[in-house]
């Protein structure tokens, strides 16, 4: 029997990387006899490369006797995953590759005798059943163990995630995150009645404007942006003075890419 480690975050805030986590590793690492770690990189946080990404993974374990590898840096992935007896023992497949063809764990690829365990991350997201990614890797081996990680799970009557994934294993709540610092607290305000009167008034007169446009194209208008941005601001600018502490940043989480361009365009010229 093995031991596992199912872990959805690298990083707790305000910690190093794998800072949390190391401990556990180690233990497993050592009570198994592992002096070495192959690493995939393919997620790509960020967008930086894989040896970047790799290199992080390093320095977390530089004090330790472990020795990590990327499975960029082979020639062949598929001879990085064998172990010492030529056998497949953990097959990495992105889940986009199932979109349009469900053979890519097909059995005859493998030992049929092995017990296929799926680990799949955001599951809130992009596992639509009418879907193909989600069809296909269900078809891909329908006997597989499936186990999901998500922070939001699907609780409709149509799409639920307990429908495809069972009962939770483990539950971890916001408020419990909040208690052990995980997680700082979210203060939700209204936005002030001026401004609220304003951009109202500005949505109006653009969709009077646009017609029937598609009200993304709306709201990454930069008269609607402008405005916005303006009333941001100025809430950090007051923040930042009653609570006494001239470093807190800000944040602002748009919708889509193209209304984030325009902020960051008005915000630059400003």
């Amino acid at each position: 029997m093995r031991d596992m480690i199912i872990a959805s975050t690298s990083t707790i805030h305000g910690t190093d990387y794998l800072s949390y986590l190391l401990p556990d590793i180690m233990e497993v690492f050592k009570k198994q006899g592992i002096k070495n770690l192959l690493f995939i990189p393919y997620a790509r946080p960020g967008g930086i490369s894989h040896e970047t990404y790799t290199n992080k993974v390093k320095t977390a374990f530089k004090d330790t006797e472990i020795e990590v590898q990327g499975i960029h840096e082979f020639k062949n992935p598929k001879e990085a995953i064998e172990n010492a007896k030529g056998e497949a023992e953990i097959t990495v497949v992105n889940i986009h590759k199932f979109q349009n063809d469900d053979r890519v764990a097909a059995p005859t690829d493998y030992n049929l005798g092995i017990q296929r365990i799926y680990f799949l991350d955001e599951v809130h997201r992009s596992y639509n059943p009418k879907g193909s990614f989600l069809a296909n890797l269900r078809e891909s081996d329908p006997n597989s163990i499936k186990i999901g990680l998500t922070g939001t799970p699907l609780l409709g009557t149509d799409v639920n995630s307990k429908m495809l994934f069972g009962g939770y294993i483990h539950k971890y709540y916001y408020n419990q995150s909040i208690a052990d610092n995980y997680t700082l607290r979210l203060i939700r305000e209204e936005i002030e009645t001026t401004y609220k009167v304003s951009l109202n008034k500005i949505l109006a007169e653009l969709q009077i404007k646009q017609g029937d446009a598609d009200r993304k194209y709306i709201y990454s208008h930069t008269r609607f942006v402008e405005p916005m941005l303006d009333y941001t601001v100025k809430n950090l600018e007051e923040g930042r003075i009653s609570l006494g502490h001239e470093k807190i940043g800000g944040m602002v989480i748009c919708v889509r890419s193209d209304e984030a361009k325009e902020m960051q365009t008005t915000l630059k010229a400003k």
